[in-house]
C-alpha cells in the first residue's frame, strides 16, 4: 500500500485482510517449527494448513491438534522423481541407489541435495561416500569385498548392497550427517561446532547465547595497542548460513535456529556431543 515491506508492517497487512475475508486459507510450506504459528498471531475466521519435516508429536504437543497427519517416506518413484526435478542433469542410475540408501525419507533426501548444491559435488561422489560409510557401519548390509578388490589399491571399490532390510532411516542419515561432517571439518571446526551446539535441544537462541556468555572485551596492551577478544561473529554467520542453506539447521522465530531431531541425534550419534564438550566448542568460535 505504501511500499513499507518491514515484516512488522506487513503481517499487519496480512492480519487486516484475514480479517476483511473470512473462510481463507494460509498454506505454511515446511514450516521449521510450531512455535510460528503463535508469531503470526492469525485470526480465527480461517484454516492453516501447515506442511513440516518435523514429526507429528511436536506439532501435537505444543498446538493441541488432533488432526495431524504423518505422511512418511517417498515411494521410490516420488524420491526418483524429486530428486530428478531438483537435478535435472543427475543420472538416474546413480539416483536410486543414493534415495534407496537413504530409505526415501524427504528429509535425508532434501539434506543430500543441499550437500550437492552447496559443495558442488557430483551426485554418484555422494552415492559411493554414503554406501562406504554406511558398509563400515553396518557391514552385514553389505557383500564382503573380493580378496582382489581389496589387495587393489588404486581404486576406491564400493561394496554390493546385500539388503536394506535392516537399516532404518535414522541410521541412514546417521551415515549422511557423518560424510557432511567430514567435508564441513576440511573448512575449519566453527560448522561442526554449531552443529553440536544446536543438536543439544530443539531450538537453540545461538546468537543470544553467545552474546550473553562471550561479549567481547577490550584489553589495552603495553605500547597503547588495543586488544579485543570474542566470537568470530563473521564466521560464525558464515557457518550458520552454510548449515542452513545444507538442511541441517532451519531459521526458527526471532534468532533461534531449529534443529530436527533426527539430526539431533545423527549429529550426537557422530560427535558424542555433551553440555560440556559443546560449550568447549563455542569458546573456540
Amino acid at each position: 500500500e505504501d511500499g513499507d515491506a518491514r515484516p512488522s508492517v506487513m503481517l499487519a497487512r496480512l492480519r487486516r485482510w484475514l480479517d476483511e475475508h473470512p473462510k481463507w486459507l494460509v498454506v505454511l510450506d515446511d514450516a521449521i517449527d510450531p512455535s510460528i504459528l503463535s508469531s503470526l498471531s492469525l485470526p480465527s475466521s480461517g484454516s492453516v494448513l501447515i506442511t513440516s519435516s518435523f514429526p507429528v508429536s511436536e506439532w501435537e504437543g505444543k498446538c493441541g491438534w488432533e488432526n495431524a497427519v504423518e505422511l512418511g517416506p517417498y515411494s521410490p518413484l516420488e524420491a526418483h522423481g524429486y530428486v530428478i526435478r531438483c537435478l535435472p542433469d543427475a543420472v538416474p542410475s546413480y539416483v536410486k541407489p543414493l534415495v534407496t540408501a537413504l530409505r526415501n525419507l524427504p528429509l535425508s533426501i532434501a539434506i543430500a541435495l543441499g550437500f550437492i548444491r552447496e559443495f558442488d559435488i557430483k551426485i554418484e561422489k555422494v552415492k559411493d561416500t554414503l554406501l562406504l560409510d554406511l558398509s563400515t557401519q553396518h557391514p552385514h548390509l553389505f557383500h564382503p569385498l573380493t580378496p582382489e578388490q581389496i589387495e587393489d589399491q588404486t581404486t576406491v571399490h564400493v561394496p554390493k548392497v546385500r539388503s536394506y532390510n535392516d537399516l532404518t532411516p535414522q541410521a541412514a542419515l546417521d551415515s549422511l550427517v557423518g560424510i557432511i561432517l567430514k567435508e564441513l571439518s576440511k573448512k575449519g571446526r566453527a560448522a561442526s561446532d554449531l552443529l553440536s551446539m544446536a543438536s543439544l535441544s530443539h531450538s537453540s537462541g545461538l546468537r543470544r547465547t553467545f552474546l550473553q556468555n562471550h561479549p567481547v572485551e577490550t584489553h589495552v596492551l603495553p605500547g597503547g595497542t588495543v586488544e579485543r577478544t570474542g566470537p568470530d561473529w563473521g564466521g560464525l554467520i558464515d557457518s550458520l548460513g552454510q548449515l542452513v542453506r545444507i538442511g541441517l539447521l532451519g531459521c526458527g522465530e526471532g534468532d533461534a535456529l531449529s534443529c530436527h531431531p533426527m539430526v539431533q541425534q545423527a549429529t550426537r550419534a557422530r560427535l558424542g556431543t555433551t553440555v560440556d564438550a559443546a560449550w568447549a566448542a563455542l569458546r573456540r568460535i
